[in-house]
């Protein structure tokens, strides 16, 4: 189901933030590859353009790949 591009923007944005906080690099790519699916339908709706697709999904996969968990000052993992 396509989504308005106003709610794919909205969307977009939380799952960068849900890949820069995840839990675990799973997720982080989860949730990467889900993102990708909205720019995607933005590009297919022609809002915007192939380098600005390639620009997009190449910040998402880096933000993917440089997930970095987070714990504390004991090396214990944080949850979210």
């Amino acid at each position: 189901m396509a989504m308005s591009p106003e709610r794919v923007t909205e969307r977009v944005d939380e799952l960068i933030e849900s890949i820069r906080h995840g839990v675990s690099h799973a997720f982080a790519e989860h949730n990467a590859a889900v993102t990708i699916g909205y720019i995607r339908q933005v590009h297919e709706a022609g809002i915007i353009n192939a380098s600005q697709f390639e620009a997009l999904v190449g910040a998402v996969n880096e933000a993917a790949d440089g997930w970095l968990p987070k714990v504390d000052e004991d090396g214990v993992l944080i949850e979210d």
